[in-house]
């Protein structure tokens, strides 16, 4: 394996395109640099070199999709046969690569931008290239402090990239050198250059429901990269428990009116209610019997969410259920 195959593989691991051989290649290195006197982490402690081991992790984690399937060991995945010697120099090489990202991360306390929001709250925060996000309660989006800087390096082929646990919706701006914006889930990347788009990503699924453009998913499913290509008014969700796959047309203004905190409700079952209230407040929702779960409206109906007393009555009588709030418990029970 030449020196530029090793490079492709930890920079498309570093990317984000999650491989066992780049696994492999950095904990051979890891291992092996703890007896070796020229590595880059010759001289730090225990705890430091564990430290930076979990900055590894924290970094390149947020970009790879849940693995099902043990990790292989790179002879045994590509077919090559590599001496002890060779797998250790090329470990070695991409140990130096890894730890020279590390190292500056480790330097820099502020290396992450975070933004939080609570249950309940909702917040609109501008991108450093003009892109805009609102973000949905009990959400959290990450992207790296140095944007601006790789932004204006235009030798630096870097894409737009952010981290998302939780819901938020991107309107996106087109910058001239046509640079990437993706969005990272647990579960899989979205890819635009300027569009607006919807992702929730919770409970082990993402959904992305696309308004205006294009977009691509690259969906990591069974060790092969799905790739699916959008158009407005089409919703994909994909289960992470279940390694599955839905794609159907929408109306897709019916899943961002929580930007105005409204909350639509066309055809939507009592559970689904129940979990987007749990998912905005906080709240512990209990559905007593089995039956009302896929109870559903068949009419639409519009809901505020900023009052709480006014939604639960609401739904009791759009769905005829008694219901009862013991403090964070919510009860949800046939009349």
């Amino acid at each position: 394996m030449s020196q530029k195959d090793l490079d492709k593989i930890i920079r498309e691991y570093l990317s984000g395109k999650y491989s066992p051989e780049g696994e492999e290649l950095f904990n051979t290195w890891f291992t092996a640099s703890h007896d070796d006197k020229t590595s880059p982490l010759e001289g730090l402690t225990e705890a430091e070199k564990e430290k930076i081991r979990q900055e590894i992790f924290t970094k390149v984690k947020p970009y790879t999709s849940i693995q099902t399937q043990p990790t292989r060991k790179l002879s045994e995945r590509s077919g090559w046969k590599l001496s002890p010697r060779w797998y250790r120099m090329a470990a070695a090489w991409a140990g130096l690569l890894l730890i020279s990202m590390v190292c500056l991360m480790y330097l820099n306390q502020n290396e992450t931008t975070t933004i939080r929001t609570v249950y309940g709250e909702i917040k609109n925060v501008t991108l450093p290239d003009g892109s805009e996000v609102t973000l949905n309660a009990n959400s959290t989006l990450r992207y790296t402090a140095d944007w601006e800087e790789q932004m204006s390096d235009y030798r630096i082929n870097a894409s737009r990239q952010v981290w998302l646990d939780g819901e938020a919706f991107f309107s996106v701006v087109h910058t001239q050198d046509d640079r990437k914006f993706e969005v990272h889930t647990s579960q899989l990347n979205v890819e635009v250059l300027g569009t607006e788009f919807n992702v929730n990503n919770r409970r082990g699924d993402t959904e992305v429901v696309l308004h205006t453009g294009k977009v691509k998913l690259d969906i990591n499913q069974d060790e092969t990269v799905s790739e699916i290509v959008m158009k407005p008014g089409e919703l994909v969700i994909f289960s992470g428990i279940h390694r599955s796959l839905t794609k159907k047309l929408v109306n897709p203004q019916h899943y961002s009116t929580w930007r105005n905190q409204e909350l639509i409700l066309d055809n939507t079952s009592l559970i689904d209610i129940a979990r987007a209230l749990e998912d905005y407040y906080g709240f512990e929702i209990i559905i007593q019997d089995d039956s009302l779960k896929q109870t559903k409206l068949t009419a639409t109906a519009t809901l505020s969410l900023k009052d709480t007393d006014v939604i639960l009555t609401a739904i009791s009588e759009i769905y005829d259920i008694n219901v009862q709030q013991e403090d964070n418990r919510i009860i949800f029970s046939k009349p």
